[in-house]
């Protein structure tokens, strides 16, 4: 299985929402095969919209956050058990939080074993091998920091150099993101080594994300 994972960030109102769904749900996803999954995480107003237009079984909801906290007097925190039965993924310690949010390694962890319990399948971003991977998460997804969203997406040489760094158990699957699109997105997803890309920018774009999913195809 191939996953392809769409970061959609803060971005979208409703009616660019609407219009992503209605051009996407047009699209011949039977062309993908079946061996690719693609992992949609809408800015969390959208979750539902979401859920509700697209009923593909390819097709998978995520949230781009959970809350490292459990239920209770936390104002504005969304936690995994609110999300149980709701998504199948969370992204988990993407750089962005890490770095704007002050996220520590304690944090995420936490964040895991919550979305875990919640019946949620964490997706947890690492910026290299000085980052603490957990033993119980499945999906690793390694973005290098110069490459997100610089349009400069690193070599699959690289990639792999790194992977052999991380000591990854065998059930664990890992994921590249930085500045992958649909030209390059075949380059990542046609290796063995690599189970999947997590994409930003490029998937804002329904028909550069059918292009990308398109890619995966063996």
């Amino acid at each position: 299985m191939k996953y392809i994972v769409a970061n959609w960030k803060a971005h979208f109102n409703t009616t660019e929402m609407h219009n992503w769904l209605h051009t996407f749900s047009g699209l011949p996803l039977n062309k993908c095969g079946q061996n690719v999954e693609i992992i949609l995480c809408p800015p969390l107003p959208f979750l539902s919209l979401v859920s509700d237009a697209l009923y593909d079984p390819m097709i998978k909801v995520g949230v781009q956050n959970v809350s490292h906290f459990e239920q209770g007097t936390h104002t504005g925190e969304v936690t995994a058990d609110m999300l149980d039965g709701v998504v199948d993924y969370a992204i988990i310690g993407h750089s962005e939080r890490r770095l704007e949010y002050h996220e520590t390694n304690e944090m995420i962890e936490k964040k895991c074993e919550s979305a875990l319990n919640a019946h949620i399948q964490p997706i947890l971003c690492i910026r290299g091998k000085d980052d603490v991977i957990f033993e119980h998460v499945h999906f690793v997804a390694y973005e290098p920091i110069e490459a997100i969203g610089s349009g400069n997406n690193m070599s699959i040489e690289e990639v792999i150099a790194v992977k052999k760094t991380l000591n990854l158990s065998p059930d664990q699957n890992f994921i590249y993101g930085g500045s992958v699109k649909a030209e390059n997105a075949s380059e990542y997803l046609l290796s063995d080594e690599i189970d999947g890309v997590l994409v930003g920018g490029s998937t804002l774009d329904p028909h550069e994300l059918f292009a990308i999913a398109l890619s995966a195809r063996t």
